[in-house]
């Protein structure tokens, strides 16, 4: 992320709960197959297979999967887009 100022990560959830947290950098989860729930400010957004969120950095969020799903997880760094 230092050099490039983007973070990408493939992620499997076997039906798990992620707990409440946050990230310096801006993260955009895109679903590839199952779905699941994402908190964040207190709502609740449902995402499924060929959709996306971006959840802005330092905002507490967490994530909750019923079943097996993969994701693509992209961290954009502020201060880098900033540049733009």
């Amino acid at each position: 992320m230092e050099r490039t100022g983007i973070d990408i990560k493939y992620w499997t959830n076997r039906g798990q709960y992620t707990p409440p947290h946050w990230h310096g950098a801006i993260e955009l989860l895109y679903i590839l197959n199952g779905e699941g729930a994402v908190t964040c400010d207190g709502k609740e957004y449902l995402v499924q297979a060929g959709q996306f969120i971006v959840i802005d950095s330092d905002k507490i969020h967490e994530m909750k999967c019923a079943k097996v799903s993969m994701m693509l997880i992209i961290h954009f760094s502020r201060k880098r887009m900033e540049n733009y």
